[in-house]
């Protein structure tokens, strides 16, 4: 269970924010299939202070062998104080630091870590929650769908959101684009404040004698 998002002590989590601990219910039932398997493997798109990440590798990502890769470029969302994103990557190193080898990180543009990463069909669960630029996030769906197992999961975040005022400068175009391009390769499964999709396994390819 987590600790206090207030509490700064050493022995504790650090959290100033908390805009993901609504999800935990959905998310309790999306991930139940999964909880403590081997060999997992989970991508996070946007990690800030890794609350998210940590109730991952508490709460699904338990067995010695799964593994989480988090990347961001740690410098806060358009909302972010001057205060807050000082020390976004040193509470982030703090609060992982008890998983040992189970989490790393990439510090950067999601777009240029994610073509350096395995290609296709690696990960069993990715969360999209990094920049919020439509432009953004259609480019990172897009990637990262071709890293995601068939039957994998993957969740866009902040669906909803309405801080900026274009629809070009917010999720919920990109993604709703996204679920309609490919709809022939996935399901919506959660529709609400996030959107869950899972990939459909590939079909076969069939060759016509024409």
């Amino acid at each position: 269970m987590l600790k206090s998002p207030t509490n700064t002590s050493n022995d504790e989590y650090i959290f100033t924010a908390d805009g993901f601990s609504g999800n935990i219910p959905v998310w309790l039932k999306l991930l139940a299939p999964l909880k403590g398997r081997a060999n997992l493997r989970f991508l996070e798109i946007g990690s800030y202070e890794g609350r998210a990440s940590v109730w991952l590798l508490n709460n699904v990502l338990t067995h010695e062998t799964a593994h989480l890769t988090c990347i961001d470029t740690f410098e806060g969302a358009v909302e972010a104080s001057t205060q807050e994103r000082s020390h976004i990557l040193e509470s982030f190193k703090h609060n992982i630091r008890g998983f040992g080898r189970r989490v790393d990180y990439f510090v950067g543009e999601s777009r240029d870590v994610l073509r350096d990463l395995p290609f296709k069909d690696h990960f069993d669960f990715i969360y999209l929650n990094g920049d919020h630029k439509a432009s953004s996030v259609l480019e990172d769906a897009i990637l990262a769908f071709r890293m995601l197992k068939p039957r994998g999961v993957l969740v866009f975040d902040d669906y909803c959101w309405r801080l900026m005022h274009r629809d070009i400068d917010r999720p919920k175009l990109a993604i709703d684009v996204f679920t309609h391009i490919f709809s022939d390769d996935l399901d919506v499964v959660f529709a609400g404040a996030q959107i869950a999709v899972i990939k459909r396994p590939t079909r076969p390819t069939t060759i016509s004698n024409r």
